[in-house]
């Protein structure tokens, strides 16, 4: 019996775009790569017949330590694109751009596996949709990807394609700066622009993240905030929302300054979002607190005498407290076990972290305050655990991560959870050298007879200049 392995199969290029794949049997192109003059490939891996021949811990092992290759889906669009000389790029760039698509660089970003399909097409639909305008971004985001075991395109780094990825950067940077916003397909454009920036900024250029948000985010609010354009938008338009608006709430509450938009009830009926999960019920508390943070920042000498600010403490707390995440019908069946894991572990420290910034703004750092400890312990051991069971850390936690570990700023513990916990971290050495650096100017900034509260961060992180 002929397994199905082995049967004729479509190319990679028919494969991706759904179409049917004639091939003569001695020809070397099916038949419509021949007419279109494409490029015929067949590099899709085939199932093997039978159980595979790897232990599950031997394929993770294997996984760890291969260079993967880009995606078939990916590289056949960019490839197309490229022939339709909608804009210029080399065979080597169009293999870069689709290293994006590739589940080794996904998994750094989304949950987990039962999102790369999703965000994949996301990606390739906006690329087909604007190429001119998004290519560079597409270039930095994935010539950034590289490290020890990880070589987008196949290509060793070296000191050029190091420059090429801050060309292709600044590029995008300067495409985000005279962008304008007039309808949902340029909001699609511009998250995907402003998303692949940040993503470049995470791993070389960190200072940089809040002000690309903030951009990005401020380009789009128009529309954004337009309930009768949303009505009727394609819920796919807001792929890189929740992340940008993430990064954004967390850098604004670490330094104390305002966020640039409220998230507002998702678009999607998905049962979780491919950023943050469950949690997207939290970002608009999250964006509350961080205002509320900044005008008590305004006036530090009557932040917490002043009744109107008591007042939002308390309301807020109130709504914390309460909140819990949408689990809706089907949700346990629809993802994996780590994933539902990840997705419940970033919902309580992420609720966690937002009640221990409100105690903040009451009680200042390190008074001998237990329920701050034991709010932090709850946090680290949550994700310490979480780790331990999945063998990975949830994605989107670094805000909770750091908020935890300012309670323990210049001890051991704080380094190490900083490192051994961190998403970010995790591909980013730059990510945690400014963390660790953070840390240590919290630590240098406390003194036994001084009082930090959680709206004095503004001065002790302030803005990059």
């Amino acid at each position: 019996m002929v397994h199905k392995s082995q049967v004729p199969r479509s190319c990679d290029r028919c494969h991706a775009s759904k179409e049917r794949c004639s091939r003569p049997s001695a020809a070397s192109k099916c038949e419509r790569c021949a007419r279109l003059n494409f490029t015929c490939t067949l590099e899709r891996n085939t199932k093997r017949p039978g159980r595979p021949l790897m232990s599950a811990t031997t394929r993770r092992c294997r996984t760890s330590t291969h260079t993967p290759t880009p995606s078939p889906t990916l590289l056949a669009t960019v490839e197309d694109i490229s022939k339709s000389k909608a804009f210029d790029i080399s065979a080597s760039a169009a293999k870069l751009i689709a290293c994006i698509g590739d589940n080794r660089v996904m998994g750094r970003y989304v949950i987990g596996p039962s999102f790369y399909e999703t965000h994949r097409q996301y990606l390739v639909s906006t690329l087909c949709a604007a190429p001119q305008r998004l290519a560079d971004s597409y270039l930095a985001a994935a010539a950034c990807q590289y490290d020890d075991h990880y070589q987008p395109g196949g290509v060793s780094k070296d000191t050029n394609s190091t420059k090429q990825e801050y060309i292709f950067a600044s590029s995008a940077v300067a495409a985000l700066r005279t962008f304008t916003v007039r309808n949902v397909d340029d909001m699609r454009d511009c998250l995907v622009l402003g998303g692949h920036i940040v993503t470049f900024a995470l791993r070389l250029q960190v200072a940089d993240s809040r002000s690309i948000c903030q951009r990005t985010l401020d380009l789009i609010k128009p529309i954004y905030e337009d309930d009768v354009i949303m009505q009727s938008a394609d819920p796919a338009v807001t792929g890189f929302l929740t992340s940008l608006v993430l990064t954004d709430v967390a850098e604004s509450l670490l330094c104390c300054q305002p966020p640039a938009l409220r998230y507002r009830k998702s678009l999607t009926n998905a049962p979780a979002d491919r950023y943050v999960g469950i949690s997207t019920g939290l970002l608009g508390l999250l964006y509350d607190l961080a205002v509320l943070s900044y005008e008590m920042s305004l006036d530090r000498s009557n932040a917490r005498a002043s009744h109107a600010h008591q007042t939002a403490m308390l309301k807020l707390e109130s709504l914390v407290s309460i909140w819990e995440p949408e689990m809706p019908q089907g949700f346990m069946s629809q993802y994996t076990p780590m994933e539902i894991s990840h997705m419940i572990c970033q919902a309580e420290v992420l609720r966690t972290s937002a009640l221990l910034i409100l105690h903040h703004l009451r009680h200042p750092f390190r008074r001998q305050d237990p329920v701050a400890e034991a709010m932090s312990s709850q946090i680290l051991n949550l994700l310490t655990t979480t780790k331990s069971a999945t063998h990975s850390v949830p994605r989107c936690i670094d805000l909770a991560l750091a908020i935890a570990c300012l309670q323990y700023a210049g001890q051991p513990r704080a380094a190490d959870k900083m490192a051994q916990l961190s998403p970010i971290s995790g591909y980013s050495d730059i990510f945690l050298e400014r963390s660790t650096a953070m840390l240590a100017a919290f630590n240098q900034a406390w003194g036994p007879s001084s009082e930090i509260y959680w709206y004095d961060l503004g001065r002790i992180f302030p803005l990059p200049q």
